[in-house]
């Protein structure tokens, strides 16, 4: 994927000029780039919750949040 094809799949460059700093999307298909952002999302919720010690959880395409408590 080229980066004008990120900012094509993101719908702004600001976003793919991020995530170029974030994730190698130069290898990847459109379905792996889709995995690796919700990834990277997930990562950052928990990190950003980590006090309230919300767990989230991507399996199978779908999201899952499960609050601990």
């Amino acid at each position: 994927m080229t980066y004008s094809e990120l900012v094509e799949f993101c719908g702004d460059e600001r976003k793919a000029y991020f995530l170029s700093s974030k994730i190698d999307y130069r290898e990847m298909s459109e379905a792996d780039l889709t995995d690796a952002i919700a990834n990277l999302m997930v990562k950052v919720a928990e990190r950003t919750q980590h006090r309230r010690q919300l767990r989230l959880e991507y399996i199978g395409g779908r999201r899952r949040d499960t609050l601990r408590g």
